[in-house]
């Protein structure tokens, strides 16, 4: 519920503003929005994003943000992303999170 009331604020993809206001849920206190509002930056390729979804990549509580934000950071290419990378592929609690930082890393 909480997540089609978030996409309800956004708006639609016809909105020129959408990507700033996904990056805007990605501090909302529900976790499924968070990760809705990453996935949806990653599957638009919106590198923009970046430092927010490095953000949660390394500091959400939530295993499954931090694990879809490693994949979009894969999607963005963006080397600023690396240090934090490398740091949850050996540091992460969860073995997905760093298996998946690890394959974020050979996409950049």
């Amino acid at each position: 519920m909480a997540v089609l009331e978030a996409a309800g604020r956004v708006n639609t993809l016809a909105d020129p503003t959408f990507p700033s206001k996904l990056v805007g849920l990605l501090g909302d206190p529900d976790p499924l929005v968070r990760a809705h509002a990453v996935q949806l930056l990653d599957e638009m390729d919106q590198a923009s994003a970046v430092a927010g979804v490095i953000g949660l990549a390394k500091g959400d509580s939530d295993a499954n943000v931090r694990l879809i934000s490693c994949h979009a950071l894969g999607t963005f290419g963006d080397m600023s992303a690396q240090a934090t990378l490398q740091w949850i592929a050996q540091n992460d609690a969860s073995g997905l999170v760093q298996d998946m930082a690890n394959i974020a890393l050979l996409r950049l």
